[in-house]
This record gives structure tokens, C-alpha cells and sequence, in this order.
């Protein structure tokens, strides 16, 4: 065998390798932008109260709720309606920082604030307001509601901030065990 004969047979492999990759890092783009995400931006042009979103749920009739430094927001994939504290009106959200909103098993809305539980009556658009009581042990622990959870068998659970620690709370019918 000839050294030209060598050569060729060592540059054959190389050329099949590199052609290869070529192909591969030529189709590779098309693969992955078939996968994109696409964003669409929701502002306080488009109607949310503040740009700081806290939490975000949807709830079993489709809404977006948005808990923000400036109150609760509903979005129904067009508009807003903004559900904020009124210092008048003791049905309305207890503070306006919602840092939490969960929809439980029963279609009901909770949200966590900074003074308390809320549970929004949607057929009404009112709050009722769980807060803690410290001559109530069955109240919640603290008033700064920073997470709920609903487990499976339907127990909420949640989480305050107060003191420097954190406690669950289990609500049972209006009260709360800790």
C-alpha cells in the first residue's frame, strides 16, 4: 500500500465525521425553535394594579387572580377587575399586599395579606376576614399570611409570619387549630 493510499484512507473517516456534525448542527435550529415559548406581557397599561405580582392562580372558571402590593386582581383574559382594602367598607380586602391566593376543592378563594385570611364570596364580591385573636386559640396564630395550602383531604393549611417563626394552622368550619 502506497502512502497516498494511507492518507486518503485516514482523511476518509475525518471527512464523514465533520459532514455529519454539519448536518446535525445544521438541523438542530429547526428542532429547537419548534419548541418556543412565547410570553405575552400583562402590565398596569393593560389594566393589573402594580407590576410586582406576589402570587398568581387560576381559578376553576378560568380568571387569572394576581395577588399584588396594590390589591387583588382579576383577569378574564381582557380586562382587570381590581379588588383593594377600603378603610369604609369592612367587607372589603383587609390590606391590600395579597401575598397569597389559592382556590380550594370547594371553587372558594383565599387570600393571604399582610392583616389576615380573606375568603371572597364571589356570587356577593365581599370578604370575610380571619385575623388572629390572642384571647382565641382557635384563631390564626399571627395576622401575616405568607402561604396556604389545601391537602387531600380538603385540610387548609396556613402559613404565618409573626415572632420570627412560621405556623401552620388547620382551618375546621371558622376557627383555626395550631
Amino acid at each position: 500500500m502506497t502512502i497516498e493510499r494511507m492518507k486518503m484512507k485516514t482523511k476518509l473517516p475525518k471527512v464523514v465525521v465533520l459532514w455529519g456534525m454539519t448536518v446535525i448542527f445544521l438541523i438542530s435550529p429547526s428542532y429547537s425553535q419548534m419548541g418556543e415559548i412565547q410570553f405575552e406581557r400583562i402590565s398596569i397599561e393593560s389594566g393589573l394594579s402594580q407590576s410586582s405580582v406576589l402570587s398568581i392562580c387560576q381559578d376553576s372558571k378560568g380568571f387569572l387572580w394576581f395577588g399584588t402590593y396594590e390589591g387583588l386582581n382579576r383577569y378574564d383574559g381582557y380586562t382587570f377587575k381590581v379588588y383593594k382594602n377600603d378603610p369604609e367598607n369592612p367587607l372589603s380586602l383587609s390590606k391590600n399586599v395579597a401575598e397569597v391566593v389559592i382556590e380550594d376543592h370547594l371553587g372558594i378563594l383565599w387570600i393571604g395579606t399582610e392583616d389576615g385570611l380573606n375568603r371572597f364570596d364571589r356570587e356577593k364580591e365581599r370578604f370575610a376576614h380571619y385575623k388572629n385573636n390572642p384571647n382565641d386559640p382557635n384563631s390564626l396564630s399571627a395576622n401575616y399570611v405568607r402561604s396556604i395550602y389545601e391537602d387531600r383531604s380538603g385540610t387548609l393549611w396556613v402559613g404565618t409570619q409573626g415572632e420570627g417563626s412560621i405556623s401552620l394552622t388547620e382551618k375546621q368550619g371558622n376557627s383555626f387549630t395550631t
